[in-house]
């Protein structure tokens, strides 16, 4: 099993506790963070860092960590392709099933 979190400053202590669960569940953590020492990077088996931008207290810019998250992604989908096809199917019907509408 795989956990991926992203933890910027404030670091949110749910995500912290999140963290803390999936290790003690034997999970690999992977986390995308501002820096190796913040709460979750220190027990990240993998930490990605990235810059963030702090303008004021409440305007954080997460352009870098939006990109970050699209890189990987798109890495993930061009590797993967026919099981994240058949995932994206899968949740698809599913959202159907309920009548959600994602876009």
């Amino acid at each position: 099993t795989v956990v991926f979190l992203v933890s910027m400053p404030s670091y949110a202590t749910e995500t912290l506790q999140i963290a803390q669960i999936a290790k003690e569940q034997g999970a690999t953590l992977i986390v995308l963070t501002d820096r190796r020492l913040s709460p979750v990077g220190r027990l990240a088996d993998i930490c990605l860092t990235t810059d963030i931008e702090v303008y004021s207290e409440g305007m954080i810019s997460i352009a870098s960590v939006m990109t970050y998250l699209n890189l990987i992604t798109a890495g993930i989908e061009v590797k993967y392709s026919e099981e994240v096809s058949q995932r994206l199917k899968n949740q698809m019907d599913f959202f159907s099933k309920l009548n959600l509408v994602i876009e």
